[in-house]
């Protein structure tokens, strides 16, 4: 079970990475601060950018 946790969180914390290194590229620097404290538009953003 801690196995897949940890699993989980290194993909997450790999989505968030790729989704944060676009959005300042994009000229969207609040997006970014958006992404990072609301778990809904993290979640269209990366529908936005097509980070699955």
């Amino acid at each position: 079970m801690q196995m897949f946790k940890e699993e989980g969180r290194e993909e997450g914390e790999d989505k968030l990475g790729q989704l944060i290194g676009q959005l300042p590229e994009a000229g969207r620097i609040s997006d970014a601060q958006r992404a990072a404290a609301d778990k809904e538009a993290r979640a269209a953003l990366y529908k936005e950018f097509g980070i699955a």
